[in-house]
């Protein structure tokens, strides 16, 4: 049995600034490639790879481009 994932205040502060990035995906920047990552790793982690599917669609190809776990969120999303 898996113990359930407990934010640290650090990702708390990350995933605050993805619920705002959600809001409006395409004003994303390479500042905000620390706070999508946690974002799309919580989605993930919770099965809403429709929502994560749709948000790779809005967010800017350079930014998910220049990080390789976003890169990796994003083509894990399209094939599931």
């Amino acid at each position: 049995m898996r113990l359930p994932h407990v934010p640290t205040p650090a990702e708390l502060a990350l995933l605050r600034r993805f619920e705002v990035l959600e809001r409006a995906p395409e004003a994303a920047t390479g500042d905000d490639v620390a706070a999508l990552t946690a974002g799309w790793r919580a989605w993930w982690r919770n099965q809403e790879t429709a929502r994560l599917k749709d948000m790779v669609a809005r967010v800017p190809r350079t930014v998910i481009e220049s990080d390789r776990w976003l890169v990796t969120y994003a083509i894990a999303a399209e094939v599931s």
